[in-house]
């Protein structure tokens, strides 16, 4: 259960049902693949590190059987899935309403941290066989933890393929952790998602992404409290769209959606909708650094019963630079 006045911290709501198999199975397959055990020196040592902070019991379970540090010549143990890492520092402005973001936003520090293992349209038909988890932190009045979203493949069937386009059907479990100061919350949802991509002249790209599934089980505050807890369980159904543009590996724009209808199941009567909307608008300094800007927006309307409704919002503007790893 979750502390009274506390909004539900990411591992208490991923322990408490498949959420922890999936990460579980996500952080296991990523540390090995990051370790390289052909390499030796200073990056083996910090892959080893980057290793154990992903997945600790795995880390220790290395140092324990004497596999830290130590080069292996057996290349069946190596995963060959590609694995890539982006991080993310700079400022942000916020509020707690989008009217008075850029009159009365207040400015913070902003990290991010995206891991992805595999591309969609390699092994698709191997559970896991892409796996993204992406972190968001910074200074914020309520938490230091703002966003947790984790995305894992299950199943893939591939459409229409060619040299221009190419199309894919993926189930996939999801989790995803939102925490400002304006409304948390955490849920876990199944989705049958379309990617597409399409290659057009001139060195352009386009990708686009939509997705809809049942969300399993979810916490969402409840100003009201129910029975004295200060959030409800619900459930409902998810839906997510996204489009990128990629010009000559040097300019990239993108836009995402994911929203949510839920409606409680443990808590005041009442139903939600649940909107994330952002967007960035990046330029690539060279194969590893890159500059951007991205504005984006949270809210989650509560429409109650018996109590007037409730709209809260959480506008965003970041500014940040951009480190991108490739783990071969």
């Amino acid at each position: 259960t979750f502390a009274e006045n506390q909004a539900p911290a990411p591992n208490d709501f991923i322990n408490t049902s498949f959420g922890g198999v999936v990460l579980g199975e996500m952080t296991y397959r990523l540390s090995n693949k990051i370790v390289n055990n052909r390499s030796r020196g200073f990056k083996r040592q910090m892959s080893e590190v980057i290793a154990l902070l992903i997945n600790p019991m795995n880390g220790i379970n290395r140092i324990i059987d004497g596999k830290w540090g130590r080069v292996s010549r057996n290349t069946t143990e190596r995963d060959s899935s590609k694995v890539s890492a982006e991080f993310d520092i700079g400022i942000r402005r916020f509020d707690k309403n989008t009217a008075n973001l850029l009159k009365h936003g207040k400015f913070g520090g902003y990290g991010r941290a995206k891991l992805i293992y595999g591309t969609p349209y390699e092994d698709y038909k191997v559970p896991f066989s892409n796996i993204v988890i992406n972190t968001e932190f910074g200074q914020d009045d309520s938490s230091k933890l703002n966003m947790v979203s984790v995305y894992g493949s299950l199943a893939g069937w591939a459409m229409r393929t060619n040299d221009k386009v190419r199309h894919l059907a993926v189930l996939s479990a999801n989790y995803d952790y939102i925490h400002n100061e304006a409304f948390s919350y955490g849920g876990q949802s199944v989705k049958i998602n379309l990617f597409s991509e399409f290659k057009l002249p001139k060195s352009i790209k386009i990708n686009t992404a939509f997705g809809a599934g049942p969300v399993l089980l979810a916490a969402v505050p409840d100003d009201y409290r129910y029975k004295g807890r200060t959030y409800d369980y619900v459930t409902g159904v998810s839906i997510s769209a996204s489009g990128g543009i990629n010009i000559a590996n040097k300019f990239y724009g993108s836009i995402d959606y994911r929203g949510g209808w839920l409606v409680t199941v443990n808590g005041n009567a009442s139903h939600y909708f649940l909107h994330a909307l952002s967007s960035e608008f990046r330029y690539a300094i060279d194969d590893r650094f890159s500059v951007g800007i991205a504005p984006g927006y949270f809210t989650l309307e509560g429409k109650y019963n018996d109590y007037p409704d409730v709209n809260k919002e959480y506008p965003f503007l970041r500014v940040s630079g951009r480190y991108t790893v490739q783990f071969k």
